[in-house]
């Protein structure tokens, strides 16, 4: 169907999609004033155009718009609210200890590993051991980072970075000092 003839509904499901991608039926039917059939029907003709893509969230189906740049399945992650706590604290701590970081956001640390695990299936981040004694540190992907807003790598002083004593490091990454 040419965008001349879509139907105004359809067009402003387009729209709402494009500035909040993962929205629910639910959510795009409060949006547009319309009921969930009605959006549902627009919702199918423009999954049969090509145009939109779902993706089932635990009980919750996420639409987005077929040409998003993040996968829908990335984007499906980030919209559930403990898995975008889980990743915005790694982005902000990547050396917090798994346990700390469950301990902070009130969820058990198998919660927080199965975030982990489930965003590292999706290549949406890394884990990697740590230089410097037990624990790990997490790696955002480039295309989490975008996703999150964070597109700007972190920054080195110009010349590489300072050195740094051991302990510095392990105090800098989060891993406790040894004792």
């Amino acid at each position: 169907m040419k965008d001349q003839a879509r139907h105004p509904a359809q067009a402003r499901v387009l729209h709402v999609l494009g500035e909040r991608p993962g929205a629910s039926v639910q959510d795009l039917a409060e949006d547009l004033g319309i009921t969930r059939t009605a959006t549902l029907h627009h919702i199918r003709c423009l999954m049969r155009e090509g145009l939109v893509c779902s993706l089932r969230q635990g009980r919750r189906r996420l639409h987005y718009l077929a040409a998003t740049q993040q996968p829908p399945t990335l984007l499906g992650l980030l919209h559930a609210h403990t898995a975008r706590l889980v990743v915005e604290s790694l982005a902000s701590d990547p050396g917090t200890s798994w346990r700390r970081l469950a301990r902070q956001l009130g969820i058990t640390p198998r919660a927080v590993r199965w975030h982990i695990r489930k965003l590292e299936a999706e290549s949406a981040l890394r884990v990697q051991p740590s230089l410097f004694g037990p624990g790990h540190i997490t790696v955002l992907s480039p295309g989490l980072r975008a996703a999150l807003g964070l597109n700007a790598p972190l920054a080195l002083p110009p010349g590489g970075p300072a050195p740094q004593s051991a302990q510095e490091n392990r105090l800098e990454l989060g891993v406790p000092a040894k004792r």
